[in-house]
Order: C-alpha cells, then sequence, then structure tokens
C-alpha cells in the first residue's frame, strides 16, 4: 500500500471501535483484524497495569472533590450571611420605623444568626485547614492524569510489530492517540472552557449589583452636599420624589446595603478562588485551540511519516506524540501544581525497578 492508502486504512480501522467501547480491554477486544498489531498491545500487562492505577486514582479523586469544594463554598455563604445580619442588627435599632422594644428584639434576633453562622464557617475552614481536602484531590486528579498520559507513552513505547497481513503499527499508534487522546482531550477542554465563561459571566452580573450596592453607602451624604442633584429629578419624574425624601434619611438602609454589596464581592471572590474560574476559562480554551490546530497540519505530517514506515519516519511520528504529551503534562502540573507528585512518581518507580542477576 501507498502511505496515503496506508494513513487511510488505520484511520478507518481505529474509528471502526464503537463509541461505547470506553474500556482498553473494550477498544483492543472491538480492533479489526488489520489492527491486531494494536489490539496485542493494548492487552498487554504494562498497559493493563497503568489502566488499572488510572481507574483507582481517578476513582479517589471523585470522591476527594466534593469534600473540598461544597463546604468552602458553604463555609463562604455562612461568612456573607453573617456579614448581612450584623448590618441588619444595626438597621432593626436604628432604622427609625420601629419601636424600641421591636428593634431591640429583631437586633438580638439577628445577632444569634450573625454569631451562628459565624462560628459555623469558623469551624468549616478550620476542618478544611487541618485535613487538607484540597491538596488531597489536587494530589490524586494529578496522579490520574499522569496515568493517562502514561498509558499513550506505552503504546507509543511498544515494541510489538504487525505481521504481514496486519497494517504497520505506528500508524495504528497515531490513529489510536489522535481519537482517544487528542479528540478527547480538545472536546473536554472546549466543555469546561464553555462552562467557566458561563460561570465568569453569572460572577460578573452580581458583582455588577454587588458594586452598586456597595455604592449606595455614600448616597445619603452626596445627597446631602448637593451633589446628586440629577437624581432628584428623575424620581420626580417617577413620581417617587416623596418616597427618596423619606429614604435619605434612613441612613442605616443605605449602610446596611454597603454592607451587603462589600460582603457579596468577598464571597464572589472566594468562589472564583475556589472554582478558578476565570483561569480555567482562559487556559482551556487555549489548549482546545492547541490541540485543534495540532490536528491539522503536524497531524498530516506525522502521518506521512508514520505511513512510511521507516526508522526515521517512526522516531518524526514518536517527537509529535511528545510534543503533544508535554503541553498536556504542562497543563495537569502547572493545575495541580504536580512537579512534586511527578518526581515522587519517579522515585517510586526507581524503587519497582527490578535488575536481571549476573
Amino acid at each position: 500500500m501507498t502511505p496515503g492508502e496506508t494513513t487511510a486504512a488505520a484511520i478507518a480501522a481505529i474509528d471502526a471501535i464503537p463509541a461505547t467501547a470506553e474500556r482498553t480491554s473494550e477498544r483492543a477486544a472491538a480492533c479489526a483484524p488489520a489492527a491486531d498489531a494494536l489490539r496485542r498491545i493494548l492487552e498487554g500487562a504494562d498497559i493493563v497495569a497503568i489502566d488499572v492505577a488510572q481507574e483507582a486514582e481517578g476513582i479517589v479523586a471523585a470522591s476527594k472533590q466534593p469534600r473540598y469544594k461544597w463546604p468552602a463554598r458553604v463555609a463562604a455563604i455562612l461568612a456573607f450571611l453573617a456579614a448581612a445580619l450584623a448590618g441588619a442588627a444595626l438597621y432593626a435599632t436604628q432604622g427609625g420605623n420601629t419601636s424600641p422594644d421591636s428593634g431591640i428584639a429583631m437586633r438580638h434576633a439577628f445577632v444569634i444568626g450573625q454569631a451562628a453562622c459565624a462560628l459555623f464557617a469558623t469551624v468549616i475552614w478550620v476542618w478544611l485547614w487541618l485535613t487538607g481536602p484540597h491538596e488531597k484531590w489536587l494530589r490524586s486528579r494529578a496522579i490520574a492524569e499522569q496515568r493517562r498520559l502514561q498509558h499513550f507513552d506505552a503504546v507509543f513505547r511498544s515494541r510489538e510489530s504487525a505481521t504481514q497481513d496486519e497494517l504497520p503499527v505506528m500508524p495504528l499508534k497515531i490513529e489510536y492517540m489522535r481519537r482517544y487522546l487528542m479528540e478527547d482531550q480538545a472536546a473536554w477542554y472546549a466543555r469546561r472552557a464553555k462552562r467557566y465563561r458561563r460561570e465568569n459571566a453569572c460572577y460578573n452580573v452580581v458583582r455588577v449589583i454587588a458594586g452598586i450596592l456597595a455604592a449606595s453607602l455614600a448616597i445619603p451624604f452626596l445627597a446631602r452636599m448637593g451633589g446628586m442633584p440629577w437624581l432628584d429629578g428623575v424620581f420626580r419624574f417617577l413620581g417617587l420624589f416623596e418616597w427618596w425624601s423619606v429614604a435619605l434619611q434612613r441612613e442605616a438602609m443605605f449602610a446596611l446595603n454597603g454592607l451587603i454589596g462589600t460582603s457579596a464581592f468577598t464571597m464572589l471572590a472566594t468562589f472564583a478562588a475556589i472554582s478558578m474560574s476565570v483561569r480555567n476559562a482562559s487556559r482551556y480554551q487555549g489548549m482546545h485551540d492547541y490541540l485543534a490546530n495540532m490536528s491539522e497540519q503536524p497531524l498530516r505530517d506525522a502521518r506521512l511519516e508514520a505511513a512510511a514506515c521507516t526508522a526515521e519516519g517512526n522516531t518524526a511520528a514518536y517527537d509529535f506524540w511528545r510534543l503533544i504529551h508535554d503541553e498536556l503534562d504542562v497543563e495537569h502540573r502547572e493545575w495541580h501544581g504536580t512537579a512534586s507528585v511527578q518526581a515522587a512518581q519517579s522515585l517510586q518507580d526507581l524503587r519497582d525497578l527490578k535488575l536481571p542477576r549476573l
């Protein structure tokens, strides 16, 4: 076969694997006879061991993520409520519309609620500090992602050869990596980037509202100094000038709005730090674009080199894989902070290495 025919046959062989084949063993079983060389690679003991370790780490990471994110969000909400209730307690006695007894009763209720929210928020943050679920989740997720890359690296490093009736091995490796790593990860990054963009849009809308509330603290002072005559005209036009004149006398209400707005800003900042939404939206879109670009001309060049079935061609195809590997590895280590994890894994690999007896 010509290099073009070899590439087309390898693409068809990999794309013929059903989408329902999610596990490596299922993909191996679904390989066509022409792709038996790849099947033997995927059934190898080293690949099986890596997949078992990746699945185990993925389960651990999935179980640890909610232990950090949900408690952290609840603590942020409780801190916001504590600040809002503190302002409400002051407003209850200084708002001017309630009798002294009623104001004191409301203040006591708000103070108790504020103390309870502050106490529970503190307990949660102390628990997060002492148990460190965030670091444990990041470490497990990082190891799982590194195992994924180890899976494909083991595929490319395999010395399995094809028989005369089978397709060459390197084109099959390229297409296997293309479908189950490049396309899979590009789709994942696209979905996550879209989700984080929506999340950022919601945060920005609420930030604008919170900013208006926070700035409303200064309205009575500016109005008293004659700095906002246009606002009087707006309320006259709306027929609400009488209400507006009364509202300006209730500075406690504006102080409460300012406190709630500022507290909302703090809560949103905590939410953004927990989800890393701003960073992830940009970085994930960048990763999607990188993989999409590498799926164009660079992939076509690697296919031609692999289909040539020469030592130089195999080296060039492997170099293409290393470009993808290194970019994904940098992303995983940057997000998870896993330089130490990789070093620890390398040390463990050295400990497990058994040299032959002489």
